[in-house]
């Protein structure tokens, strides 16, 4: 039984030419600070560090929401239910925490920064 994440073939190796230490520290961080990101969504870019990309996600997770919700007003004509928006809600901090082993991966062992 797998508990960690498969990486894609690059990240793997990548990993594999950098020292033990290193390895230890994101495998450190994607058992245990990557259920983070689920639950807290795009405030848990600020929280890792990664501020630039989480305002960049911020802006487009909010624009996306009101997209949404505008098109089920615009098509039903009725007021969206308080269960959509939960179940909207929950599949963008899901798909957010998709994006994160990969974001902290660039951000520690290849050392970049997230400013566009």
């Amino acid at each position: 039984m797998r508990l960690a994440p498969v990486l894609p073939k690059d990240v793997q190796l990548a990993l594999k030419n950098q020292d033990r230490k290193t390895i230890y520290a994101f495998n450190r961080i994607l058992l245990t600070t990557i259920w983070w990101a689920v639950p807290f969504g795009v405030l848990y870019y600020f929280a890792a560090r990664m501020w630039r990309k989480g305002l960049v996600l911020l802006v487009a997770t909010a624009l996306l929401f009101i997209l949404i919700e505008l098109l089920v007003v615009l098509l039903t004509g009725k007021q969206v239910p308080r269960s959509y928006d939960i179940a909207i809600s929950v599949s963008i901090c899901v798909a957010l925490s998709m994006l994160v082993p990969y974001d902290l991966y660039r951000m520690l062992v290849k050392k970049q920064t997230f400013c566009w």
